[in-house]
């Protein structure tokens, strides 16, 4: 069974776009961290001047920013 990474998209309180993806076999950590991957390329393709990003896992979040070598790195933002 493999992972799917899911990001959707909300502006002014209406859903306009949503971006899923299949993770394959990753640890729940690396499917979130390509989650939230998913979702700021996305929203970069968009006018925007905020991007709000809810997840439900803090390290995840830390990790998604963190430049150094670990896990999952490969999703990181940096």
């Amino acid at each position: 069974m493999q992972a799917v990474s899911v990001a959707h998209f909300w502006r002014l309180g209406e859903q306009v776009s949503s971006s899923k993806a299949p993770t394959g076999r990753a640890t729940a950590l690396d499917a979130e961290l390509f989650a939230i991957r998913l979702g700021v390329v996305k929203a970069t393709s968009f006018d925007v001047k905020c991007i709000v990003i809810i997840t439900d896992s803090l390290t995840t979040a830390r990790r998604a920013v963190d430049a150094s070598v670990h896990l999952g790195q490969a999703y990181s933002l940096c």
